[in-house]
């Protein structure tokens, strides 16, 4: 049976880009076989920062990059939102939400696992 969607997080660039800190993106992939309205979806952080509203739609087998400040971050790609509030240096728990239905949280509280 194949799944119709499943809206993930698959990676995180909290430390932005060699040109700029402020360069982060959060990249979102629907492994599904249906494309999903991402209206009534939230991204956000455990203590509040940042906190996005996610709007537009993924398609099937699809990427989608989430871009901090504007859309330059990802030369090439197109950010599906753009956000603001800085993902924090220390680390952050994440949770991914349809509505009231968490489908994914991610706890780097400790710290993120790479980069610099």
């Amino acid at each position: 049976m194949t799944t119709r969607y499943k809206i993930e997080i698959t990676e995180i660039a909290w430390m932005g880009t060699a040109v700029s800190a402020n360069d982060e993106w959060i990249e979102l992939r629907n492994s599904g076989s249906e494309s999903v309205s991402l209206s009534g979806w939230t991204l956000s952080a455990a203590d509040g920062t940042p906190s996005i509203t996610l709007s537009g739609s993924i398609g099937a087998d699809e990427y989608k990059l989430l871009e901090r400040t504007d859309d330059t971050t990802y030369p090439g790609m197109s950010a599906l939102v753009i956000f603001t509030g800085a993902l924090g240096n220390e680390g952050e728990t994440l949770a991914l939400k349809q509505g009231s239905a968490t489908i994914q949280t991610l706890s780097f509280a400790g710290g993120w696992p790479a980069g610099d």
